[in-house]
């Protein structure tokens, strides 16, 4: 097969972008050509992978609730109107998109590209076989269609309401609904559990085993696996800055890589800072009395470590942490639910304790529960105790163990073989395409 060229546009974060490179590296080595589009400061990062890079500044506007949609109205038009011009250069055979940029599949449609769901979490359009990914639900119970069909309800009336207010205001203020314009190009939308879903197959940064029944057994969808890459570059190495006590377990808690932003805002996690940082103190505070075990705690550089209290031996709090090399050696993650740590603590086969605090961070909680790699507790109420009792029964419980193990032995028995999957299924639909396009002429 002739080498093909692959744009990738996903939401500016390092979690999403981390978990879409295996893929990438994939493609490359089957001859391909791979280009992330993005704003500037993530094109060191992408291109010191391996692949390629086209800047484009994103439209993230701020403002009064008029000025926010007039100004993201024509930031999006702008970009749009940018993209379509590169894209007519380069001339990609295929387009992947983050769901939340199914706006930039217009250009993409406008000039025949074929455009393919890539997401960074196990997202779902509705179905009354599961939950969507914002509830924490857990599915097992004999009224579970009924809760799922209240559940769905209530995000399709929320995503009503919203859908309403952006492009009704869009539409008043500038002239240009950037969905209206996708759907002129002959692309549909179908209701979702975040935002509406571009309607074309797509890819789930996860494992198959991870996603509940209902869910994985839908057309046109396809995983990736943990897309972990355990040779991924990490700033600092852990010999340098922890010293590992052998003879006790190793626990690491970090509740994201958005925690720094979060409380340098006086925000932490969508709610006031004082329940994050209450959290993280409560943490401490249940290994004091836990002398079998090492902490590993990733603290944001703008909280003091004086504000967790005099540290004991056992704990370790710091900003910077290389993620894969501590769950390497971890017997347990404390963490928030983002999608990245719950996929590498399944690769490592490290138990969870997750505690999410915003959108699909609760669906994936919920997962975890359901297949008995861990349990979820109350960011918000959480005390030491709670979390000292949750410790002793995740780190004693034999079903645990014994599920995460399995999910680990899955997911690594089959990691390349789904990469290598998707990599065929994507040249298939750039190569189906240029057929049509041939067929036309």
């Amino acid at each position: 097969m002739s080498a093909k060229t692959f744009v990738v546009a996903m939401i500016p974060e390092f979690g999403g972008l981390n978990a879409t490179f295996p893929l990438s590296a994939t493609l490359v080595r089957r001859g391909h050509r791979v280009i992330y589009i993005g704003p500037p400061p993530f094109r060191e990062y992408v291109t010191s992978h391996g692949f390629g890079f086209q800047v484009f500044h994103g439209p993230y506007p701020k403002g009064r609730f008029w000025e926010f949609f007039s100004t993201a109205s024509r930031l999006i038009q702008k970009l749009n109107h940018e993209v379509e011009h590169w894209l007519s250069q380069t001339k990609p055979d295929l387009v992947l998109l983050d769901p939340p940029f199914c706006f930039l599949a217009g250009p993409a449609l406008k000039l025949d590209i074929p455009v393919v769901n890539l997401m960074p979490t196990t997202l779902s359009s509705a179905t009354l076989s599961a939950p969507p990914v914002t509830s924490g639900y857990v599915p097992g119970k004999k009224l579970d269609p009924l809760v799922h069909l209240a559940l769905w309800a209530w995000v399709a009336a929320k995503g009503t309401r919203r859908r309403l207010t952006q492009r009704s205001m869009m539409r008043l203020l500038t002239g240009f609904d950037p969905f209206s314009f996708v759907a002129r190009q002959g692309g549909t939308f179908r209701m979702a559990d975040i935002g509406d879903r571009l309607d074309v197959p797509e890819l789930v940064a996860a494992p198959p085993e991870f996603d509940y029944p209902g869910v994985r057994r839908r057309k046109n969808r396809r995983y990736l696996g943990t897309c972990v890459d355990e040779k991924r570059r990490d700033t600092v190495g852990l010999e340098s800055i922890f010293q590992r006590d052998r003879g006790k377990r190793l626990a690491f808690c970090s509740l994201g890589t958005v925690a720094v932003e979060a409380a340098r805002n006086r925000k932490f996690f969508g709610r006031p800072s004082h329940h994050g940082l209450r959290f993280l103190k409560a943490v401490v505070d249940a290994f004091r009395d836990l002398p079998d075990w090492q902490l590993a705690l990733r603290l944001p550089a703008t909280v003091p470590v004086s504000y967790l209290g005099r540290l004991p031996p056992t704990v370790t709090a710091l900003p910077n942490w290389p993620q894969l090399q501590v769950l390497e050696q971890a017997d347990l993650l404390i963490t928030h639910g983002g999608a990245g740590s719950v996929r590498e603590a399944m690769h490592f086969g490290v138990p969870m304790l997750v505690f999410p605090w915003n959108n699909d961070q609760y669906g994936l909680a919920a997962r975890v529960v359901f297949h008995d790699l861990g349990r979820n507790g109350d960011l918000g109420r959480a005390t030491e105790v709670d979390i000292r009792n949750m410790i002793s029964h995740v780190s004693n419980d034999v079903s645990i163990r014994d599920a995460v193990l399995e999910m680990k032995n899955r997911c690594r028995s089959q990691s390349q073989s789904t990469l290598d999957a998707a990599a065929s299924f994507l040249e298939g639909e750039a190569l189906n395409k240029l057929n049509e396009r041939e067929s036309r002429l």
